[in-house]
């Protein structure tokens, strides 16, 4: 008798056991699904719209969401969205909440609808780089009232540029007008194709597009000495005697070191022909101290007169 209760016990215990692991497993496999929904790397193109009790509306925003949008199953055929590619072929459909819909408590404590004046709605559906237009009908009406259509495609491509290695936005090639490899965001010369990036005054406008090349305010038509730097040398080393002079670090204007004396002076790049005193002295080819301390006055008004051909 002692050993069939034990055998019932023991068979009882396997049963509690087994149960025991298939919950486990079953809970395991639920937080599996959870960790896959978290990584779930899909997103919603999200269209927000005002509409009015007359039937019109008016767009308000669109975004990239970084989650998928939620289920329609169960939306009744209110609002009907449809998505259209860049080709006009329609993508898919999805029925949504009309916004005007509005539900109110009671003082019985049920619920009563309301019909509101207007009301913006926030419209998504699963994005994706090739979606161009969203429609949007209002399905209280037979057949459906279209109640505005929206162009989404820079929303779309700005998302892609923005996240170019968002897996959503594999097949998006970035915008780069002139062919030259350089995406437009990036490009320093978005419409002249300069696959070298070269900019010489660090300005943000690369020499192939930039009329002024070396920032000295000489366009490049009429600049002499097209590489000129500044702040020349002889000032950033203090080396600036008296009455000498030098381009100052704006490029445009000639400083000269207190005190001058005699005539007063002044000089700029337009008078120069875009040269600083350094290339002044080696298109003269003056002595060196013009190099280590600075222009005289008479080397500025010798060069000068030399580009009004006297």
């Amino acid at each position: 008798m002692k050993n069939i209760h034990l055998n019932v016990i023991l068979h009882i215990g396997i049963l509690i056991l087994g149960s025991l692991l298939l919950l486990a497993s079953s809970l395991q496999a639920q937080v599996a699904d959870l960790s896959e929904i978290g990584s779930d790397p899909r997103r919603a193109l999200v269209v927000e719209v005002l509409i009015r009790a007359d039937g019109t509306a008016e767009f308000a925003n669109a975004y990239v969401n970084d989650v998928p949008p939620g289920t329609h199953i169960a939306d009744p055929p209110q609002i009907l969205l449809e998505y259209f590619d860049m080709s006009g072929n329609l993508v898919d459909t999805r029925n949504a909440w009309d916004p005007r819909w509005e539900f109110q408590e009671t003082e019985e404590g049920g619920e009563r609808k309301v019909d509101l004046a207007e009301a913006v709605g926030a419209f998504g559906i699963l994005f994706a780089p090739d979606i161009a237009t969203v429609r949007i009908s209002d399905q209280h009406n037979d057949p459906a009232t279209l109640l505005i259509e929206i162009d989404v495609q820079t929303t779309v491509r700005l998302f892609c540029i923005d996240n170019p290695d968002d897996p959503n936005c594999e097949d998006v090639a970035p915008d780069d007008a002139d062919n030259d490899g350089i995406p437009d965001q990036d490009d320093n010369c978005p419409n002249m194709s300069n696959p070298d990036q070269n900019d010489l005054d660090n300005d943000g406008e690369g020499d192939a597009c930039d009329l002024d090349d070396d920032g000295d305010s000489v366009l490049d038509t009429a600049d002499i000495c097209p590489q000129t730097v500044f702040p020349e040398a002889v000032l950033s080393t203090n080396s600036l005697k008296s009455n000498r002079w030098t381009l100052s670090q704006d490029g445009s204007q000639f400083f000269q070191a207190p005190p001058q004396s005699g005539e007063k002076f002044q000089f700029s790049t337009a008078d120069t022909g875009g040269c600083s005193c350094a290339q002044i002295v080696s298109n003269l080819g003056v002595g060196g101290a013009h190099w280590r301390f600075g222009c005289s006055t008479s080397v500025m008004l010798q060069w000068e007169s030399s580009l009004n051909g006297n």
